[in-house]
């Protein structure tokens, strides 16, 4: 269970109040976790950097904490500022398929329906397109 532990460095404001709060007192993520009726690798999640957590995620922890909620959704809108998201390629290809799906699904809408293709075949076509734009985009990469 090392992979789940909490690293001070990797922590957000609030993993840095979780952390806190747990050597305060003198309890686990996993306790703590349960107090909060979350599971541990989901708290664990939202004490990262790069964490998101949902509004009733930080309400339950708040209880849990004894804490105010307003204090650990400020704790959430810091973190945003001083770790801004930047996303990775993964976030944008996915963003990619999203957006192409999109457009192809509403094209499709004036395709009579007997010729439609499916919502599979729509996703596959928009995975190709956006594999097929990033490897256009790599070799002027690599040409210029």
């Amino acid at each position: 269970m090392a992979h789940l532990r909490l690293k001070p460095q990797d922590c957000s404001p609030l993993g840095q109040l979780v952390l806190q709060y747990l050597e305060d007192n003198g309890i686990t993520l996993t306790e703590l976790a349960q107090r909060a009726d979350l599971t541990r690798p989901g708290l664990r999640a939202m004490c990262l950097k790069r964490s998101n957590p949902t509004q009733s995620s930080l309400i339950r922890l708040a209880k849990a904490m004894d804490k105010s909620p307003v204090d650990l959704f400020k704790l959430v809108c810091l973190n945003k500022q001083i770790n801004p998201y930047t996303p990775d390629v993964f976030d944008l290809f996915i963003k990619g398929i999203e957006i192409v799906f999109k457009e192809m699904s509403e094209l499709a809408k004036e395709v009579p329906l007997e010729q439609r293709p499916s919502e599979t075949e729509l996703i596959v076509k928009a995975y190709d397109a956006v594999m097929s734009y990033m490897s256009i985009s790599d070799v002027s990469k690599k040409a210029s």
